[in-house]
């Protein structure tokens, strides 16, 4: 954005307006998907005007303001993008347009309580094209997942939401992962609690020395302050690791600042008992 106010418009406020809808939409935040989507779909600067152009499998954006509009109330202005989607679907019918397509038509006709048309783009969509990529069909097996819920087949709504929220998991896409879970305790199907590992899936020792290193300290100083040896730091330590998922020292530090954490290891003497990072 800040490059586009320095040229006075081109390429970079097209781009900041795009990643600013697609931000607003991971945090679900419909009135600012709306706002920044009207700008962008309505008659702006020359920069924004040529959005209109602009292959929707390059920078997509409108299955977000299409869900965003009806969420709203918006529901004709909904209608209308999702036509447009459809359009750019049928003639260059691109994996990932069709399935962002699909997905606006199913999150509207949702909206607009219209099920049967819901189930009737899930089913067109079945079986997916795996190239529009994990996160895309992801989103679309959430939402086909909330249709056959709707429609009361909860055999295919459990089989859509339990491909959804492998691929989620496979990106590490937490929110994402929570939806689907919760999606799947609504329909009665299997949910594996797909949450983010934290402090408490370790023992007290590994909880321990994550503590202290989360800390800063560095192996030998855990070793001290635990009474262990530095090899056995290193153990707990890899098996901490391994158990939340992490690589470094700052994204120990940063999981076991989740709220289910421990404060204490339970079982080691008080000098042992690290504070919280």
């Amino acid at each position: 954005r800040a490059a586009g106010e320095a040229a006075g418009g081109g390429a970079s406020r097209l781009w900041a307006a795009v990643a600013s809808a697609r931000r607003a939409g991971w945090r679900c935040d419909h009135g600012a998907v709306v706002a920044t989507g009207d700008r962008l779909d309505g008659a702006g600067d020359r920069a924004t005007r040529r959005v209109r152009r602009l292959d929707e499998a390059i920078a997509p954006w409108r299955a977000g303001y299409a869900e965003a509009l009806a969420a709203v109330g918006r529901l004709d202005d909904a209608r209308l993008v999702t036509a447009w989607l459809d359009d750019q679907a049928a003639t260059r019918a691109g994996p990932l347009v069709v399935a962002d397509a699909a997905r606006a038509g199913i999150a509207v006709a949702l909206v607009a309580g219209d099920v049967a048309a819901a189930t009737t783009r899930a089913r067109e969509v079945d079986p997916v094209d795996e190239d529009a990529g994990p996160f895309t069909l992801g989103r679309l097996g959430l939402v086909a997942g909330r249709a056959w819920l709707a429609a009361g087949e909860r055999e295919r709504a459990v089989a859509s939401l339990t491909a959804a929220r492998r691929r989620f998991t496979g990106l590490g896409a937490r929110p994402w992962i929570t939806a689907a879970e919760r999606e799947l305790a609504a329909g009665g199907g299997h949910s594996e609690l797909a949450r983010a590992p934290t402090g408490a899936d370790l023992t007290p020792q590994e909880q321990a020395v994550a503590h202290v290193v989360a800390r800063g300290a560095t192996n030998r100083e855990a070793a001290a302050e635990l009474f262990l040896s530095v090899k056995t730091v290193e153990h707990h330590l890899s098996r901490a690791y391994a158990k939340l998922g992490v690589r470094s020292r700052s994204e120990l530090a940063s999981t076991l600042r989740s709220p289910s954490v421990p404060d204490t290891a339970p079982g080691m003497s008080r000098r042992s008992q690290p504070e919280r990072p």
